[in-house]
């Protein structure tokens, strides 16, 4: 259910990463979270910032490709060693670091008196890519350092 603050459509009751994972997955999901904390907690942050998006394209878009992300996280047998997979943070981070842009192309200044947490987020210089073999494409956060 949404609603509209001050012309910005929000959700009524927002959801929350656990929501979305699928049945059958909660023991992954909780392994998930103790070999990849800082992905869990970029994907939750990105979650929550597609579910604030100002254009209903953006928000359905953005939500389809974390939860995606996730899923595919989760279903990935890496997930079962003992210690974080190289291969697999690096695509997690890869992900991430793609939809932040993607997030903060799309995002515009609020009008005045609006919300500007969404916003603002989606362009914080104070996130680095947390890859030694950044790209420097405009997608990737480091370059707005």
């Amino acid at each position: 259910m949404r609603e509209s603050v001050q012309g910005a459509d929000t959700e009524l009751w927002p959801e929350g990463l656990a929501d979305v994972v699928p049945g059958g997955f909660e023991a992954a999901y909780v392994q998930f979270g103790d070999l990849y904390p800082d992905q869990q907690l970029q994907l939750q942050l990105l979650y929550g910032a597609s579910q604030r998006a100002f254009e209903r394209r953006t928000r359905v878009s953005a939500r389809v490709t974390v939860v995606r992300v996730l899923g595919n996280a989760l279903s990935d047998p890496r997930l079962g060693d003992a210690k974080a997979n190289e291969h697999l943070t690096e695509y997690l981070d890869q992900e991430i670091a793609d939809l932040r842009g993607r997030l903060a192309r799309t995002a515009r200044p609020p009008s005045a008196g609006a919300s500007t947490s969404a916003w603002r987020w989606a362009r914080s210089p104070a996130w680095r890519c947390s890859s030694s073999r950044c790209c420097g494409a405009s997608t990737c956060s480091a370059s707005w350092a």
